[in-house]
């Protein structure tokens, strides 16, 4: 997740919808040949995911899962260190 010295990202990708296979836009809607991260549909990702991104990237544990979180997932495939993003 490269960022300039003001803490901006340097590139933005989001899935275009509706194509397969799938293909990536920037921020101005230009074909980008990769998907970078992070990527979304109709926003760069929610704070969860930005969170354990930075989790992963500076080896900080994960935050914990809230109530609200098993109750939406129950027994599904998380906990986060086991998700791969990318």
């Amino acid at each position: 997740m490269p960022l300039s010295k003001d803490g901006i990202l340097e590139e933005h990708c989001f899935i275009k919808i509706g194509t397969n296979p799938r293909e990536y836009v920037d921020e101005t809607g230009k074909s980008i040949p990769n998907r970078i991260e992070p990527c979304g549909t109709y926003g760069l990702t929610n704070h969860r995911k930005i969170d354990d991104l930075l989790s992963e990237k500076y080896k900080l544990p994960f935050a914990p899962l809230t109530e609200e979180d098993k109750k939406s997932w129950g027994d599904n495939p998380w906990p986060p260190e086991k998700v791969k993003w990318w």
